[in-house]
C-alpha cells in the first residue's frame, strides 16, 4: 500500500513540474511570436527608409547639391 501511494505521489510531482514546463515553454513562444512580429515591423520600416534614401532621384539630387558629375568613361575603368 506504502509503495503504491509513494508512486501516485510521485508521479503526481512529476506531472506537475512537467506541466509548469509545458506552460513556461507556451509563454516563451508567444513572447518570442510577439518579439519577431515587432522585429519584422521595424525591419519593414528600416527597409522603407533604406529605399527612400537609395532612390536614384534622391541621389541625383543630392550629388547636384554637392557639385559632384556624372563620370561616362571613369578612368579607373580604362587602365
Amino acid at each position: 500500500m506504502f509503495v503504491v501511494l509513494a508512486v501516485i505521489f510521485v508521479g503526481g510531482g512529476f506531472y506537475i513540474f512537467e506541466y509548469n514546463n509545458f506552460v513556461n515553454v507556451r509563454h516563451e513562444r508567444n513572447a518570442l511570436k510577439s518579439s519577431i512580429s515587432e522585429k519584422q515591423s521595424v525591419n519593414a520600416d528600416l527597409k522603407n527608409q533604406l529605399y527612400g534614401e537609395i532612390d536614384p532621384a534622391n541621389l541625383e539630387t543630392l550629388a547636384n547639391g554637392s557639385n559632384l558629375i556624372l563620370e561616362k568613361k571613369p578612368q579607373y575603368l580604362n587602365d
